[in-house]
């Protein structure tokens, strides 16, 4: 039995190595850009009961540690979920009175990791002994893309082993399969990009004007339709899209993929790509007569920019 611990050990450390070094070996994208944070997996069953279980439960919090912890070994930028869980209970980020999937959005955007990863540590009892499975899910926190889906166990059950030793097993031979399918998620979303849909739309428009008739002037001196300037900016900036609808009242802008870096190296993700945006879109306001605001927000995978005449 002793030497077959040594085997899955050094299996485990030989995957890990080679994801570390293939994933770094991407120019264009290395693991140690992102932060991660381990946080457990919630439904919208839930409700305001989501975190109830992690002070009930030691192994549901082993589970996380130990992940977080080996994700810690490979060098890899992760951010405790207790101390962000517990800071955001006393600044009022989070409240008992919201349901599972507020909560988790809030605490997401209160901590901003790059990465999270959803851990579900099950415990499975029987007269044959006891082990743990254990279901991993890891995203992209910024345009919600899904990049390892991981449900595995170790083979053997085990007898009069507390929850806390079986969950640290359980992590730790779940964590080469992991690590392998996340490698790859990075590499795809690497490819691909990022994915959002941009909505423009008019919400109040005295006399008329619209996003195809209203004239500005673009930085480097050029006069055309705000609907011209707004794609021709998302074309220089993105690595493509869909121009799905174009009027007076609304454009949206459908599979506008991002890419993960700026020319210059640094990460780039899509609340810097919706900041750009806003700030561009406010400048070419400005070139014209009309008293024009614009303001922002985002649901779900859904950028949109809302127009409005003020008196």
């Amino acid at each position: 039995m002793e030497e077959k611990a040594i085997i899955r050990s050094f299996w485990t450390l030989w995957v890990l190595a080679i994801f570390g070094t293939a994933l770094n070996s991407q120019n264009s994208l290395s693991a140690n850009n992102f932060t991660i944070m381990v946080l457990p997996f919630t439904t919208d069953k839930d409700q305001s009961k989501i975190f109830s279980m992690m002070e009930a439960s030691e192994y549901q919090r082993a589970a996380i540690s130990e992940i977080r912890e080996q994700l810690n070994q490979q060098g890899l930028q992760t951010l405790d979920f207790f101390y962000y869980y517990e800071k955001a209970k006393r600044d009022r980020i989070i409240t008992d009175a919201m349901d599972a999937q507020v909560l988790k959005a809030k605490l997401l955007e209160y901590s901003s990791p790059d990465i999270f990863v959803e851990v579900e540590p099950i415990l499975d009892k029987t007269e044959g002994g006891d082990k743990v499975r254990m279901i991993m899910n890891a995203f992209h926190t910024s345009s919600a893309v899904s990049l390892a889906i991981v449900q595995c166990e170790c083979g053997r059950r085990f007898y009069e082993i507390k929850p806390v030793k079986l969950t640290q097993k359980a992590a730790e031979c779940c964590m080469p399969e992991f690590m392998l399918s996340y490698k790859n998620g990075l590499e795809q979303l690497n490819r691909e990009g990022q994915q959002v849909k941009v909505h423009f739309k008019i919400e109040n428009s005295t006399d008329g004007w619209g996003l195809n008739s209203l004239d500005v002037k673009t930085p480097s001196g050029d006069e055309m339709p705000i609907n011209y300037a707004i794609e021709e900016w998302i074309e220089t900036n993105a690595m493509h899209y869909q121009l799905k609808t174009s009027t007076e009242s609304t454009i949206i802008l459908d599979q506008v993929r991002l890419p993960m870096q700026t020319k210059d190296g640094n990460y780039f993700n899509v609340n810097s790509f919706r900041r750009k945006l806003f700030l561009y879109t406010r400048k070419l306001l400005k070139t014209q007569p009309k008293n024009i605001s614009v303001k922002e927000n985002t649901l779900g995978k859904t950028l949109f920019f809302i127009f409005e005449e003020n008196p």
